[in-house]
């Protein structure tokens, strides 16, 4: 009998964590697989669905998994906006009007400055759908989900 994705998933970032050394609450990693499983689960999911993790984390290493587990958890072309739990922790690093997306200027986040100069992207930059938006976005989530454990 095959496990449900919600258990490969905690197993996924509890196996990842223990190869890094880095111990995380059970609580911790519900949350986790719970936000993956919610982020692409959505009805247009249909390649980048939560199977695709597996797909892509084969043989993969501690980094490579936690990496594929986050990989296109934002879709924002097939999604059409944030939603739910990223919705929530995404809430103040962009701003959507009339279908354009601009990154928003926080100062006291360096977790943003971060990733931003990693996807050379500026504060105030429009991010198109097909330009990295979606990848910064995920990588968002990943870094801001994780940042107390990692």
């Amino acid at each position: 009998r095959e496990k449900p994705l919600m258990r490969l998933l905690i197993d996924r970032f509890e196996d990842s964590l223990d190869e890094l050394g880095v111990d995380a609450s059970d609580a911790q990693l519900e949350s986790w697989a719970c936000l993956v499983h919610e982020s692409m689960s959505g009805s247009g999911r249909n390649f980048h669905g939560v199977m695709h993790v597996f797909d892509i984390s084969v043989n993969a290493d501690a980094i490579q998994s936690i990496a594929a587990m986050f990989h296109d958890t934002v879709y924002w072309s097939i999604d059409g906006a944030l939603f739910g739990s990223q919705a929530v922790i995404l809430k103040d690093v962009v701003t959507e009007t009339d279908g354009v997306v601009t990154l928003n200027h926080i100062d006291a986040d360096e977790n943003l400055r971060m990733v931003a100069m990693l996807f050379d992207f500026e504060i105030g930059q429009q991010l198109m759908p097909f330009g990295g938006l979606n990848e910064f976005l995920s990588a968002m989530l990943a870094v801001r989900s994780m940042a107390n454990t990692l």
